[in-house]
């Protein structure tokens, strides 16, 4: 890096789904754009450099599937759960569990901002971590991730 350059690594997060992700064939049929694709979504450290790389997949190949538009928001995901200290999301049947760092501890505003950011079932667990579970049941299956990342940027 250069003197005086911060170096930005893509977020430690750990996403576990229940989703199939992926670029299909009859989207991008070029193998060499789909590894293109997929490096530099697992590269994004920033929310735009998603939007950007989503904004540039729809002008080159179209409206993206499902499978596809929910990459993107894994990725975007991943970025915002990181900000907010949350190590790993599992997603399961509608139900999402977010384990924070060890280090992280939820606040009574924490909780508040949490309260607030959704009106679907939270539930709160306070152990070694704090883990927060949300139930997506609700909300059709290919959406949930959207749903979540618009969550995480509101707490």
């Amino acid at each position: 890096a250069l003197k005086g350059e911060e170096i930005r690594r893509p977020p430690e997060v750990r996403l576990e789904v229940d989703l199939d992700l992926y670029i299909p064939e009859d989207y991008i049929g070029i193998r060499e754009q789909k590894v293109e694709v997929y490096q530099k979504l697992a590269g994004a450290t920033r929310l735009e450099e998603v939007e950007h790389l989503r904004d540039n997949i729809i002008d080159r190949f179209g409206r993206p599937p499902e499978m596809v538009s929910g990459l993107f928001d894994a990725a975007a995901v991943r970025i915002s759960a990181a900000a907010n200290q949350i190590e790993k999301m599992t997603m399961a049947s509608g139900r999402v569990e977010l384990p924070f760092g060890e280090s992280r501890q939820l606040s009574r505003k924490d909780v508040e901002a949490w309260r607030r950011a959704t009106d679907k079932p939270l539930e709160f667990s306070f152990g070694r971590v704090a883990i927060i579970t949300l139930d997506l049941g609700q909300v059709a299956e290919y959406e949930r991730l959207a749903y979540l990342r618009a969550v995480l940027n509101r707490v």
